[in-house]
């Protein structure tokens, strides 16, 4: 408080002193003595005061008045008072010769103490400062120090409770005083205990009993018997938010034996859900000792001494350590590979270090708060949780309902959820904390309607109703007189108001850094000079509303957390979320990528746009390059509402890296058409990138591909070709990459004449580009497409084991992206080889594995395909369905190559043939419209087919199918061998135009065996001539052995 504040309302301690018996004293040794002893008094109260930061607030003759923690931050205040109480007192004493000596008698002082709120003026500062108070705690201060015997001091019952456990004090029990209306409790106070912090003092007076949780405490205890066998073991305990799961860990955790069993915990936090594997930075910060401020040279050294320890590669950790950690310099870059890539290996160096640690001895991995998990942890659990390892590792993790997961019905998994006390327990609860009280049992039945059960609510009321029996003096009244706070709010809101204003204020600004917090930061935004001192946040901690940790400090819970933050009105809160940003910025100003996600969120929310965009975008890329996709869109989407909102202008290299992230993200998520409608409207403002090449050039790239993926060939191509060109034009090998894949993309969905070659000679090109440094993002994608082109050229051989060499590479190189893509293509021609069950599996594997949302449609597409034509149609209908849904959905044209045909084809299988050949006739145009003409080929095919088996198939339509299709019957059945030929001739003509040698084998292989079936033996032999000639210029073996047969069936 500034020597020139007018009036405040405060909270803060007061003590007063004087010499007992002073008149008759003063008469005894006369006058001038007496004037003499008193300005010795007096010196000596001043300088005890000043010794433990107090300030004078007046002079009273024989006595003095002085303050602690109002006029400034202390630390401890309620102990300094006590502190300097006792020094008044045995200076006095220990003066008590000299004194005689000098005066010709000693005098004996008083002092009483109390603390609470004060209406404080009239400050001129310093410890001279003369201050005007008003109010009961300065009134009960006075009487209590009269009603001290001589060299006593007397305390209330509310300082105490302050020190408790930090004093040595004798209760002196209750005493009535004038103008109370009950007795208030009052203590002698004997001395301090040196060396006891407030927070010791807690810790010290214990817990309340833990009640009703015997059955979860055997569920843990079963699971860690399970894990120190060898096993990994799952706990997961849900329950609303107080229902007593961290209690519950608490307890678990003190009976571990640490000799036998390491702990490691971590928690997710609401404001750190958009912070890529929190929980787990966070253990790995603490297992290195290493501070937030530390540079990222320091951070490499802890990482490469633990490297050492542990003998991992330094090549395939180091780099994903600093990542993980957001110390990554240049040398530390994960050169060439995707933001898939990058996370599947922090995952796995993760995973490493976890294994690590269960070879030394059996580990409890404890995670708290599931709910609020960013995606890369959620993603790290559920690899361990999926795959059990015979490791000693117990899982424990804690969440609020709503929060499900695949894994969490693993039969391994044992759930916890915690039921509300009983009513038994609650009213124990309310009896120990009020023991004493004969109206404990009445005060737990007002308890009990409501806590409904809940530990931290019954808990906190019955704090609440300690309190009101504290101010009531012990006395209780009449029930109905006491009046309960509705709900946890207002019981946290009790406490926060009894805390002095600057603990308020610091609560306050804490509540807008977030759960945990740093209390150096919360000092310096709370807006007061000079900043205040963070010992008063023991005042929180004493008041059970903050706890320190590690690192700093955190509200006890969450809801502690929103309702001091709740306080805050508008204005308030954005001057503290800008002070809180200002304060980040300065110290991360050589590293703000670090503090990107705190800079845009508290920039956000203090509603300052241009600061917050930069960070918003830089956020956006950081959680991009983790494959944090969720929480990476959610930024760049952000920035780009600021930006169109208000109008912000941004420099080219913002643009570039706002578009070049998002269009990424969405590419990820297959969502082509927002790209498309992204990349239109905002296009000009995109072109203003075109000064940060790079990045340009890659925009360029992804939508080329959005616009491939949507058929929008023409539009394209010239986007594809403007990348190359960039790149020619600056020597930029990664640019020409990206226009050279997008270029094979197109060439694989618009298959026509030297498609093929062209495709082959764009991966030439890249591989010349970089020779043995191929980038592995770059050369997956360029093996892939390059396979791609020789599945729809019909080099299914061919492709089936580069397919599986594509897949073999991805799991070697954890690279979930050539996982997927190498699935695809195993499934595919697998399916073409009608090996429909290993299509099937693996199609499976790589929809659950591939790293995005493209490869997972194209393998559930590809898995539906095998199930309809293995014979389970139903099934694989509803993939199929679902999966040509979601392709309208996203405008992901690209994959009806894959499902449209098979769509009608499940349809006719299951019985519905005129719905199946309508369907397929549908899926012919628009393949054919959109210029994927080996859609249309197949979809011909599909339909020559099936007109074949009705033309020539042995079994029989049951009768409820020629019920249903009695017209489709007669309308085609006559001409079933005619459509038959038709169709294979249309699929000819398609696979013929565009170099589609395996499209050519089948069709015309289906045309001579139509021909054999209509008795045209020579045009047959013809038909089955060319297909075995087609099937020549590739490798498709069994093809090549079913035509063989054919033929020579024919004689």
């Amino acid at each position: 408080m500034q020597a020139d504040t007018v009036s405040q309302k405060r909270t803060g301690t007061v003590l007063f002193a004087d010499v007992a018996g002073f008149t008759a004293f003063a008469e005894r040794i006369g006058e001038e003595a007496a004037f003499e002893m008193i300005r010795d008094v007096s010196s000596r109260m001043q300088n005890a005061i000043r010794d433990h930061s107090g300030t004078v607030g007046e002079f009273r003759g024989d006595g003095i008045m002085a303050l602690f923690s109002v006029t400034e931050g202390l630390e401890n205040g309620p102990l300094r008072a006590c502190q300097a109480a006792l020094q008044i007192r045995e200076g006095i004493a220990g003066a008590e010769a000299e004194m005689k000596k000098r005066y010709g008698a000693a005098p004996r002082v008083r002092v009483g103490l109390h603390c609470g709120p004060l209406v404080v003026g009239d400050v001129s500062g310093g410890t001279k400062a003369h201050v005007t108070i008003i109010g009961d705690t300065a009134n009960t201060a006075s009487r209590l120090e009269s009603m001290a015997e001589p060299g006593q001091v007397v305390i209330s019952r509310d300082l105490f409770a302050l020190v408790e456990g930090q004093v040595d004090a004798t209760d002196l029990g209750p005493h009535r005083m004038k103008g109370k209306a009950q007795p208030m409790q009052v203590y002698a106070l004997n001395a301090v205990n040196e060396g006891v912090s407030r927070f010791d003092a807690a810790r010290s007076r214990g817990l309340s009993t833990f009640f009703d949780r015997e059955a979860e405490i055997a569920a843990l205890n079963e699971s860690l018997a399970h894990a120190r066998s060898g096993k990994t073991a799952v706990a997961l305990v849900e329950g609303e938010p107080g229902i007593g799961k961290s209690r519950l860990l608490y307890e678990f955790e003190q009976s571990l034996p640490e000799d036998e069993v390491r702990l490691h915990k971590g928690e997710c936090r609401a404001d750190g859900a958009t912070v890529p594997y929190l929980p787990f930075a966070e253990l790995v910060r603490t297992a290195l000792r290493l501070k937030p401020e530390a540079t990222p040279d320091e951070a490499r050294a802890q990482v490469a001494r633990m490297i050492e320890v542990m003998g991992f590669d330094p090549d395939r950790t180091r780099p994903y350590l600093m990542t993980l950690l957001g110390k990554a310099a240049d040398d530390d870059a994960q050169r060439g590979e995707s933001p898939d890539m990058i996370g599947a290996r922090i995952r796995q160096v993760l995973i490493d270090l976890i294994e690590y640690s269960c070879a030394q001895s059996p580990m409890v991995l404890v995670i708290e708060d599931l709910h609020w998990a960013d995606p890369g942890t959620v993603q790290l659990l559920e690899t361990l949780i999926e795959e059990p390892r015979d490791w000693p590792l117990m899982i424990i993790g804690t969440f609020r309902p709503g929060f499900r997961q695949e894994w969490y019905g693993r039969s391994h998994v044992t759930h916890i959820t915690p039921s509300p006390i009983s009513e038994d327990a609650v009213t124990a609860l309310i009896r120990e904390v009020m023991s004493g009280s004969d109206r404990a049992d009445d005060m737990a039945a007002l308890a009990i309607q409501k806590a409904d059960g809940n530990p931290l609510y019954a808990e906190e009321i019955a704090k609440f109703l300690v309190q009101q029996r504290e101010n009531a003096g012990g006395a209780t009244g009449e029930i109905g007189d006491i009046v309960l706070p509705t709900n946890l709010q207002n019981m946290v809101m009790e406490r926060f108001d009894r805390l002095g204003a600057e603990c308020r204020m610091m609560l306050q600004a804490a509540s807008a850094i977030g759960r945990r917090f740093d209390a150096q930061i919360a000092s310096q935004v709370a807006q007061k000079e000079p900043p205040i001192s963070i010992t008063l946040l023991e005042e929180a901690v004493e008041v059970d509303l903050i706890r320190p940790t590690a690192t700093g400090y955190e509200f006890k819970h969450a809801l502690v957390q929103d309702a001091i933050y709740d306080t805050l009105l508008r204005g308030p809160r954005k001057t503290l979320h800008a002070a809180i940003a200002e304060e980040l910025a300065h110290r991360y100003s050589n590293r703000p990528e670090e503090a990107a996600e705190g800079l845009a969120h508290h920039y956000d929310k203090a509603d300052k746009p241009e600061q917050a965009v930069p960070h918003l975008i830089a956020a956006g890329q950081r959680n991009l390059s983790l494959f944090s996709l969720n929480v990476a869109e959610d930024f760049f989407a952000r920035a780009f509402e600021l930006v169109t909102s208000n109008e912000l202008p941004l420099t080219s290299e913002k643009v570039a890296g706002l578009f070049s992230g998002w269009f990424e993200v969405q590419q990820w998520h297959a969502e082509f058409g927002r790209s498309i409608r992204l990349f239109e409207a905002e296009r000009e403002r995109i072109e203003t990138a075109a000064s940060s090449p790079a990045q340009y050039a890659r925009i360029l790239g992804l939508v080329g591909v959005a616009y491939t993926q949507d058929m929008q060939f023409d539009k394209a191509r010239p986007l594809f070709d403007e990348a190359i060109a960039i790149g020619e034009r600056t020597n930029d090998r990664a640019a020409i990459t990206d226009g050279c894949l997008g270029l094979m993309v197109l060439n694989c969905t618009q298959p026509r004449a030297g498609s093929w070659e062209d495709t082959q000679s764009l991966a030439e090109r890249i591989h010349t580009l970089w020779g043995d440094d191929a980038q592995p993002y770059h050369r997956t994608y360029c093996d892939f497409y390059q396979n791609w082109s020789h599945s729809i050229r019909g080099d299914i051989d061919f492709a089936l084991e580069n397919g599986k060499a594509l897949y073999e590479k991805g799991r070697e190189m954890q690279f979930s992206g050539a996982i997927g893509w190498g699935a695809i293509c195993i499934a595919f021609n697998n399916a073409y080889n009608e090996n429909y069950e290993r299509a099937i599996e693996i199609a499976s594997i790589g929809a659950e594995e591939g790293g995005g949302m493209v490869d997972k449609l194209v393998c559930l597409g590809l898995k539906g395909l095998s199930m309809v034509l293995n014979g389970d149609v139903k099934g694989g209908a509803a993939i199929l369905d679902d999966i040509f849904a979601q392709r309208g959905e996203l405008d992901f044209r690209g994959i009806e190559n894959i499902v449209d045909g098979p769509v009608g084809l499940a349809k006719a299988l299951g019985g519905d043939l005129a719905g199946g050949v309508s369907w397929i006739n549908d899926a012919i145009e628009r393949a054919r419209s959109g210029g994927n003409m080996h859609g249309a080929a197949m979809s011909h095919i599909s339909l020559g087919t099936l007109y074949l088996l009705l033309a020539t198939g042995d079994e029989k339509p049951d009768f409820k199918t020629l019920a249903r299709n009695a017209i489709f019957l007669l309308r085609n059945a006559p001409f079933a061998k005619s459509k038959a030929i038709a169709h294979f001739d249309a699929a000819l003509e398609m696979g013929r135009a565009a170099g589609m040698h395996g499209v050519v084998a089948q069709a015309a292989h289906g045309k001579g065996l139509a021909l054999k079936a209509a008795r045209k033996i020579d045009k047959a032999r013809a038909a089955l001539t060319e297909a075995k000639e087609a099937v020549g210029r590739i490798r498709w073996s069994m093809m090549a052995n079913r035509i063989e047969t054919d033929l020579a069936a024919l004689g």
